[in-house]
């Protein structure tokens, strides 16, 4: 009894230990304030979003309806381009609860919210070790809790309010793991409404927790016996999600048109063809450390690569290279995923954790919805930590043990320099993006609300935002001003969104026209994507209020030659013309009639060299 006192005694300090660690090095998080969708969400709680919101519903962008998105692009808080029929509504109830809660006691303190995700992220962590207790060897769990821990997933998580519903997602379904985990091992397995009610909260809290239900189906069917007797024990979970998405159809969730959330019911065609990038980049990130960010960012250090001469100057203007390179390396990482998985599975030593490590995998597929990026991969990350541990544990053994030495010591060249590879990666991508965060939202909110924009903005009848380099620029002029008490003009519109260099020509008093200067994919193009999945036509033309858009010619979907035409001439005083530089929101000087002049593409409001 005292050894089994003493063994939960010290794994809880070890594993207390390892939490601790990672908090302290995500803790500058907790300084990043309001960002993007939380000012959206703050306007929703207070009455000032484009559109009326129900309490519960601050995850729904638009429902889709005409009404709807001619208001948001009138607005400015959809782009020009945007699908008619864009929809970007998640049914998130629990979590839009909890904004509510924040504001009622915090108003606008962002610190406070900030450490309310925080508290939840530990929660999140402390439980994950309380399952891996049970599942797998001490070591074996104290090193995939730690390899968990410091993923760079878990940074945008916790330095972005608005992402606390994955968080919270998770809190839940590992509630519901545990218990049900618990049953089974009891011998209690009709003892099944605990479990099932705390996955129910985990998908009230977000469609993240759809990831989970792979681990919960793995785990009933290791513990059942016949094919009656299996589908007698899936069927609850079965039930539960079919519940689910009839509730949130019915009440008219979900997404269409979107390049960021692909509805694989509703576009069967797009998700399939966008799953098979998808599938390898994120199975990359798993198996190799790749981040998925880079589908959409780009790679970290393309500059100084292609300056020592490793890569072709293309790749600084074209991401679709460079993504076909990250899907070629991705590949082989789903191969080294799947390998991994399967000598995990075999492995005495994780005969218990069977359901984490073929729930990984499985939890792949929902994920492959919206856009590959590190943050969505948190239930994957799960599953797929504690596999590649046990898969180093289990070939360390077989050497040790003498038996199989040169499988094993494949197993080890292979999984020791990934384990260092994605410790390295996770603990540096993650402290340098919580590092650099605080900076960004800085800068990004000093942009906005510089105090010389204030008369301009308050007298502007047309703010025009040429170029911008982050989201909440070029979205949230209106929202965040208005939220944060500043003089907020009625709309504000972007105009491209794409990282590369334009001519504006302006051809009548106020008729003028953008001419992209190369046809490179950049991250601004995949950014545009979120807003209309389809691409652009020549001949197209678009209407906002006070403002008629004609697409001329385009590459590959993507506007090459934009005509814009507004009923007040450029010069009028109330026209504001604005780029985004590394000094902030900047005014464009628009040449006379029949003259041009070349924009250069934005920058983020940060003088990198500092950082």
């Amino acid at each position: 009894m005292l050894t089994h006192l003493s063994f939960v005694r010290n794994y809880a300090i070890a594993a207390a230990c390892i939490i601790v660690l990672s908090a302290y090095l995500h803790k500058d998080a907790l300084m990043i304030g309001f960002a993007a969708d939380d000012y959206a969400q703050i306007a929703m709680m207070r009455g000032i979003y484009p559109v009326p919101r129900a309490p519960l519903s601050l995850f729904t962008f638009s429902d889709g309806s005409a009404a709807e998105n001619r208001a948001l692009r009138d607005s400015g808080f959809f782009p020009w381009w945007s699908n008619p029929k864009l929809r970007i509504a998640m049914w998130r109830p629990l979590s839009s609860a909890l904004m509510w809660f924040d504001l009622t006691l915090f108003d606008l303190d962002a610190f406070a919210y900030h450490l309310h995700s925080f508290v939840l992220w530990v929660v999140m962590l402390a439980l994950f070790a309380l399952l891996l207790r049970g599942l797998l060897p001490p070591s074996v769990a104290l090193f995939t809790l730690a390899l968990f821990a410091f993923d760079e997933a878990h940074a945008l998580t916790l330095g972005w309010i608005a992402m606390r519903n994955a968080i919270l997602a998770a809190v839940f379904a590992l509630i519901a793991l545990i218990l049900r985990y618990r049953a089974l091992e009891g011998d209690e397995r009709e003892k099944r409404w605990p479990s099932l009610l705390a996955f129910a909260l985990a998908l009230l809290s977000g469609e993240y927790a759809i990831a989970f239900v792979g681990y919960l189906l793995v785990l009933e069917l290791y513990h059942s016996r016949g094919a009656r007797g299996r589908m007698l024990a899936v069927a609850p979970w079965a039930a539960m999600l079919v519940l689910y998405f009839a509730v949130r159809a019915a009440f008219g969730y979900g997404s269409y048109a979107s390049g960021t959330y692909l509805n694989p019911f509703t576009e069967t065609g797009d998700f399939l063809r966008e799953a098979s990038a998808r599938l390898p980049m994120l199975a990359g990130e798993l198996a190799l450390g790749i981040r998925s960010d880079f589908w959409t960012s780009g790679f970290t250090w393309t500059l100084e690569l292609v300056q020592l001469g490793f890569l072709p100057e293309t790749f600084l203007i074209d991401l679709l290279p460079f993504r076909l390179m990250l899907q070629r390396i991705g590949l082989f990482g789903l191969v080294v995923f799947a390998l991994i998985i399967a000598v995990a599975v075999r492995s005495e030593a994780g005969r218990r954790a069977r359901f984490l490590f073929l729930g990984s995998p499985l939890a792949l597929l929902p994920l492959l919805s919206p856009m590959p990026e590190s943050r969505v991969l948190l239930p994957a990350i799960f599953g797929s930590s504690a596999a590649f541990v046990t898969f180093i544990y289990a070939a360390v053994s077989a050497w040790r043990s003498g038996t199989r030495r040169v499988r094993a010591g494949l197993g080890i060249a292979l999984g020791v320099p990934l384990l260092i590879l994605q410790l390295v990666s996770g603990v540096y991508f993650g402290c340098y993006e919580v590092s650099f965060g605080p900076m960004l939202a800085d800068a990004v909110r000093s942009s906005i609300l510089d105090p010389k924009l204030d008369s301009p903005l308050l007298s502007a009848k047309r703010v025009l935002l040429f170029a911008a380099a982050d989201a909440t620029t070029s979205i949230y002029i209106p929202l965040a001003r208005k939220v944060l008490g500043r003089p907020a003009p009625k709309s504000a519109y972007l105009l491209t969104s794409t990282f590369a260099p334009h001519r504006l020509t302006r051809v009548k008093a106020s008729e003028f026209v953008l001419e992209r200067l190369h046809s490179g994919y950049t991250t601004g193009d995949a950014y545009a994507s979120t807003f209309n999945i389809r691409p652009l036509r020549a001949g197209q033309r678009f209407s906002v209020d006070g403002m008629q858009v004609t697409v001329e010619s385009v590459y590959r979907g993507r506007p090459m030659r934009t005509r814009f035409v507004l009923d007040l001439a450029l010069d009028d005083p109330r026209v504001l013309p604005l780029i985004e530089t590394t000094s902030g929101l900047r005014r464009v000087g628009i040449p006379a009639i029949g003259g041009s002049i070349d924009l250069p593409p934005p920058e983020i409001p940060v003088d990198l060299m500092r950082f």
